[in-house]
């Protein structure tokens, strides 16, 4: 393959010619085969020779602007007489002049050359009133029509007829003249520029009314009528101060509203955004914008933010408060009103795509976290919980992260998971929200489209809300909001064409990309080191337990059997019951499965749920049980009694080893093993028997005095004492939401 280059091109200046190069005015001296020689417009003596291949580079790129025959005699009596105006660059209405006055000359011209009856010279001919003036301005119209095109079809935007009265002889005479000299040009005028545009206050006046403006405006004094009435105080304050003087002064005049209003007016808005909204405005408001974040393939760069929603949700009767503790409802400030939740998403730049959600009560570390470890797993599960048409499987890994300076993005724990999944992380300066322009666009538009559409609506700010109640129209229930919004992400926002897209909907543009580019995967256990839940759990004969479930695997107790370490770092993942990472040694994990299958493929929100139904149901029997419990008491009292009072004639050997025995029979319900989980559907607190060791009978020979025994302090416990105790450890407790109670009647 050959490359041709062609010649440099070489350019012919006239000598009147103006050039603009390199900032300084230049006019062309001399020109040959190779070079042009310039030189300096206000210094002749400096010259400059440029060869016609850098003259043809400049030229193409911009460098130099050429004014034709700039310097000219006709152009300069032009701009002499401010007729240099260019013809495309001219107001429309000084053009819509210029063309009807162009057609009175032409009508003129055809009335005087026709071939019969034509119009004599003369001013007395044409004058106003007149048969040909009346002639002369019905013919200029339909010149003018004829000139102008159909009505809205012309370039300028010149509409019909601009004739509305016949013109004067003399006006007639002078456009024929400059018309003859230099065409439709030189009926251009600045007539739209004429009129008296000062005023009658003296210099005095309208320094000291600028001043005063100029102070006045400020946060508070924000509307007009206040900061009119604040310049007329201060203009009486300071005739009082010229009148108190020795000598005194005269008064100055008082402006009126109307020239106060248009000093307001002549402000520069930068400086009255920033004096009325403060620095933070006018950096949000008024900062220029370049082209913008640039990407070429889908899950290059995301965009993470949090915006508390402008809508009140109702909890009540929603099943979330149930899943709460006390202390978790007192953090959360939830005490059954309607609340505001805030939503965490991430938005993929280059496809727009929603690529993670996150609902919670207050903004946290955890939930950016939540919020990108959504970036990297498919959602197609909640697509389909909420019955959506279309799937969501848009998930990778990124390469740039864009946040906020917000505390949970400043976390140790984010920069940790952003490094570990090869993420850098780009944090913009506080109150910037233009630098993540794409993701406050995407909260607008689930206001402008969805939250408008529920009652319980907060708006944008008071003005807007007015006397509308949020709170007590507030009716939509968390859960349902929560399956609304991911129905309106998965059916109608990826679905949706857009013109910033190429009419193209995100959800195309992000299959469209990865079948071309692809997108970064992330390993499935690497996801549990990331984005697991930190624990510390001591290993036990049943293995690791994590939310009441035990995790058990042949491969940990072989090395606990070979180390004396029995307390391990555990990450656990709330959406997957199914296994848990346990560090044995640094550097060094072992994924252990779970002991029961039914926790397979389960979440911990699928156990609380179960938990709080069994709870329910098990406060409802307790109560019954309890009324028949009682009568129980009351007739094993009753018998106890009676019996007591028979034994008590019988004479019976309370020998040593007779209490030690009675001892260790009461003793032998009282110790219960581990909970273990039977099956998926059943969670019991089992118990088994200790029985205790026989013990050999003293034979006559022996010696008549048995040693002591050294018993333990446990077992020197009152029996009463621990029957409460087991009671207690098989009643339910609000720090194991996840296991109902066990059935304990066999203890009482």
């Amino acid at each position: 393959m050959s490359t041709h280059f062609a010649p440099p091109v070489r350019y012919r200046f006239n000598p009147d010619d103006r050039l603009e190069y390199q900032g300084v005015d230049w006019r062309v001296i001399a020109q040959n085969l190779q070079v042009t020689t310039l030189s300096q417009v206000m210094a002749p003596q400096i010259t400059e020779v440029i060869d016609h291949g850098v003259m043809s580079r400049a030229v193409a790129t911009g460098k130099v602007r050429i004014h034709d025959e700039y310097y000219a005699p006709k152009h300069v009596s032009k701009r002499l007489q401010s007729r240099d105006m260019l013809m495309s660059t001219t107001p429309i209405k000084t053009l819509r002049a210029a063309v009807a006055k162009e057609a009175c000359v032409l009508a003129y011209r055809e009335m005087r050359t026709r071939p019969e009856n034509p119009v004599p010279y003369g001013d007395e001919h044409i004058r106003k009133g007149s048969a040909n003036s009346n002639e002369l301005f019905l013919l200029a119209r339909a010149k003018f029509t004829e000139l102008t095109g159909k009505v809205g079809s012309a370039r300028f935007g010149i509409g019909d007829v601009g004739i509305d009265n016949p013109p004067g002889a003399r006006s007639l005479r002078q456009w024929t003249k400059l018309y003859d000299l230099d065409g439709l040009h030189g009926l251009l005028d600045r007539r739209c520029q004429s009129g008296n545009r000062t005023n009658h206050y003296s210099s005095e006046v309208r320094a000291h009314l600028e001043i005063f403006v100029e102070k006045q405006i400020n946060m508070e004094m924000y509307h007009e009528t206040l900061i009119i009435e604040a310049v007329t105080q201060e203009f009486a304050k300071l005739n009082r101060s010229r009148a108190a003087e020795d000598p005194p002064r005269p008064a100055l005049d008082v402006p009126k509203r109307d020239m106060i209003r248009r000093t307001i007016a002549e402000v520069e808005p930068f400086i009255k955004d920033l004096r009325r909204y403060g620095a933070d405005y006018v950096k949000n408001k008024r900062a220029p914008i370049g082209m913008g974040p640039q990407t070429s393939r889908a899950g290059e760069e995301i965009e993470i933010d949090e915006w508390e929603a402008d809508l009140f949700v109702v909890l009540k009767d929603s099943g979330i408060l149930e899943l709460l503790s006390e202390k978790e409802r007192e953090d959360f400030g939830l005490t059954g009103k309607p609340v505001r939740v805030w939503i965490g998403a991430a938005m993929c730049r280059y496809s727009r795509a929603f690529l993670g959600l996150q609902v919670s009560f207050t903004a946290t570390t955890r939930n950016a976290l939540r919020t990108l470890e959504m970036v990297t797993m498919p959602k197609n599960h909640l697509a389909g919980a909420v019955q959506a048409l279309c799937p969501w499987d848009m998930h990778c890994v990124p390469e740039v992260i864009y946040t906020d300076a917000g505390p949970a993005y400043r976390s140790l724990e984010f920069r940790c998971a952003a490094l570990d999944l090869g993420c850098t992380v780009l944090r913009g300066p506080g109150k910037t929200p233009r630098l993540k322009g794409r993701v406050e666009r995407l909260f607008g538009t689930i206001v402008t489209r969805l939250v408008s559409r529920f009652p319980g609506k907060t708006f944008s700010n008071i003005f807007q809300r007015g006397d509308y109640p949020s709170e007590a129209r507030a009716t939509l229930r968390l859960e349902s909001f929560i399956q609304v919004l991911i129905r309106w992400i998965v059916d109608d926002y990826h679905d949706r064409p857009r013109h910033s897209l190429g009419k193209k909907s995100p959800a195309e543009l992000w299959e469209t990309s990865v079948r071309h580019t692809g997108v970064r995967p992330l390993d499935r256990r690497k996801s549990w080191w990331v984005f697991g839940v930190p624990l510390k759990r001591k290993l036990h004969a049943t293995g690791l337990r994590v939310f009441n479930i035990d995790y058990q695997d042949a491969d940990l107790q072989r090395w606990a059997n070979r180390n004396r370490t029995t307390t391990f770092d555990v990450r656990w993942r709330p959406d997957d019951l199914g296994s848990i990472e346990v560090q044995v040694e640094p550097g060094t994990w072992l994924q252990v499965p779970v002991s029961d299958p039914a926790f397979v493929g389960k979440s911990a929100a699928h156990v609380q749920l179960a938990a709080a139904r069994a709870e329910a149901d098990y406060a409802g029997r307790k109560a019954r049980a309890e009324e028949i419990r009682a009568r129980v008491y009351d007739y094993i009292e009753e018998i106890t009694e009676r019996e007591a009072a028979l034994h008590a004639v019988v004479s019976r050997e309370w020998s040593d080893s007779v209490i030690r025995r009675m001892e260790d029979t009461s003793l032998a319900f009282l110790r219960t093993s581990k909970t273990i989980m039977a099956d998926g559907a059943g969670l019991g607190l089992h118990a088994s028997p200790v029985v205790p060791a026989p013990r050999p009978e003293p034979t006559p020979g022996s010696a008549t005095k048995t040693p002591p025994r050294k018993t333990s302090r446990k077992s020197r416990r009152k029996p009463g004492r621990n029957g409460e105790k087991a009671r207690a450890a098989a009643a339910p407790h609000p720090s194991n939401p996840g296991f109902p109670p066990a059935d304990d009647s066999f203890l009482e």
